[in-house]
């Protein structure tokens, strides 16, 4: 078996890596942490092939699986690779774009309950206007991150039922991202944390 796994790097495809020794059961959807050049990265297990185009020989192993369950469910990742593939984007990037930064950087997922999305401020400076007449239901999104001071996935579920696809085109061009949200009051003090976020614990998307 081979992990196949999305890096955020300028490079438009996936890596792959020989499972680690111990630790979680490889699945699509989950952190694993990866060697990468001389340094380390954390990236997202897309898919489990049973071989490689790369010889085995060449083949370096993981160093760890950070979670135990998948963070990203199936439709999430169909949803991730598609848009990859159709905008012609890394995806690695794509993939890193679907989580908060803290999860990116390896944080425990378990200290978040769930995270929020909210817009950018190069999201809350752009013409919306403008975007209307070209995209107008993700002018509709957009617009609705602007004003509000964060929005769950049932709040944009409510707006639309597509709205995963419609916040992660929104990310890609950099008017969204997303930010954990936790009950822990005294994330409230995090120097990160951006206005209008209480109880975040992580920024930048």
């Amino acid at each position: 078996m081979v992990l196949q796994v999305a890096i955020s790097t300028p490079l438009n495809q996936l890596f792959d890596y020989l499972p680690p020794d111990e630790g979680h059961a490889p699945q699509p959807g989950q952190r694993v942490r990866v060697p990468f050049g001389r340094t380390e990265k954390i990236g997202i297990i897309v898919s489990l092939p049973e071989s490689s185009a790369v010889p085995q020989s060449r083949l370096r192993k993981a160093i760890e699986i950070l979670d135990a369950e998948p963070l990203l469910d199936t439709a999430t990742m169909e949803l991730l690779s598609w848009s990859a593939a159709y905008y012609q984007f890394p995806p690695g990037d794509v993939f890193a774009a679907a989580l908060p930064a803290a999860l990116r950087r390896g944080a425990a997922a378990a200290a978040a309950e769930h995270y929020i999305w909210v817009a950018t401020k190069s999201g809350k400076t752009s013409d919306v206007t403008e975007l209307k007449k070209k995209a107008p239901v993700q002018a509709r999104l957009l617009t609705a991150l602007i004003a509000a001071d964060g929005l769950t996935d049932q709040d944009l579920r409510s707006l639309h039922p597509n709205w995963r696809k419609i916040v992660t085109t929104l990310a890609d061009k950099g008017w969204a991202e997303a930010i954990i949200s936790s009950t822990d009051d005294s994330s409230s003090s995090d120097p990160e944390q951006p206005p209008g976020t209480d109880r975040s614990t992580a920024v930048s998307c």
